[in-house]
């Protein structure tokens, strides 16, 4: 039995390597528990797709990758460069090139919001539309599939959507059975269905010459959040600087006037800073 040889067609913003310049390239798929990523290794030829090439390739640039054998090269990935690094040698240039799909959007947004008598399909649609920019439609077809499960109460607070989404798909149920699906297709659509539920068209009756798995999620939050009281009391009982004249932040003293710890008129605790000048100019206190 003939094979025919796998075709490979690769694009990096406007940037399209040719086969002949691909080495290798790997490309996993994933799903709910993480999301499809690629790497792919150039030959780079005099250095054209280095920064200040004839076609240079940098972080940040969208792309595609389509797979496939004869005259069917589908679309397997729709990426994002994450990584691009230059391995030389005295007679050879190489440009390792990897990423992730759009899924990486899902890593990058945090949601402070609260979700009440939601359904969850709801509450993935709003993540979706409002957060991350995620299209989950295609060809006039909703892609988040509904479920039978109502949200009494979700309450977040800079909370990864990523980690929203496992949530509700792990909590999520279809006629009784518990448990719902995600990920981003290979036309970067979100896909959000009951477990079990897909079946894929493609045959594994053919010789598997070999197979890899991996995992390899990481996110980063380059972000600090500091919390706060605008109105906080210092000192914190609001009378320790009047109840002596030597308390133990500090010591009062008086600029003009005579000082002294008065128990008769106070406004709180147990006693007032009082400041006597009689026949001065002004009186002043100082602490």
């Amino acid at each position: 039995m003939s094979v025919e040889i796998p075709k490979l067609a690769l694009a990096f913003g406007a940037v399209a390597p040719p086969q002949g310049d691909v080495i290798s390239c790997k490309v996993h798929l994933g799903g709910t528990t993480e999301v499809s990523s690629f790497e792919v290794l150039l030959q780079n030829w005099d250095k054209k797709y280095s920064p200040g090439g004839t076609y240079p390739i940098s972080v940040g640039m969208d792309g595609h990758i389509d797979i496939g054998r004869g005259t069917n090269v589908p679309q397997i990935i729709t990426c994002r460069v994450e990584s691009v690094q230059c391995e030389s040698t005295p007679n050879e240039n190489y440009l390792r090139v990897s990423g992730r799909c759009w899924g990486e959007k899902l890593f990058r947004r945090v949601v402070s919001k609260t979700y009440s008598n939601q359904k969850g399909e709801a509450i993935v649609k709003d993540l979706l539309d409002y957060f991350v920019g995620l299209s989950h439609i295609r060809n006039s077809i909703e892609l988040v599939e509904d479920t039978d499960t109502t949200f009494t109460l979700l309450e977040y607070e800079n909370t990864p959507v990523w980690d929203i989404l496992q949530a509700i798909a792990a909590a999520s149920d279809k006629a009784g059975v518990i448990g719902y699906d995600f990920r981003v297709a290979p036309d970067a659509k979100f896909e959000f269905f009951p477990r079990n539920s897909k079946s894929s068209s493609i045959s594994l009756s053919e010789k598997i010459e070999s197979s890899e798995y991996r995992k390899d999620i990481h996110r980063i939050r380059n972000k600090i959040t500091v919390y706060g009281v605008a109105d906080k009391s210092v000192p914190s009982d609001k009378d320790a600087w009047t109840e002596s004249l030597d308390p133990a932040d500090g010591v009062w003293s008086a600029v003009s006037g005579t000082l002294s710890f008065d128990t008769g008129t106070k406004i709180k605790g147990s006693g007032s800073i009082k400041n006597y000048a009689e026949n001065l100019y002004y009186a002043g206190s100082l602490f």
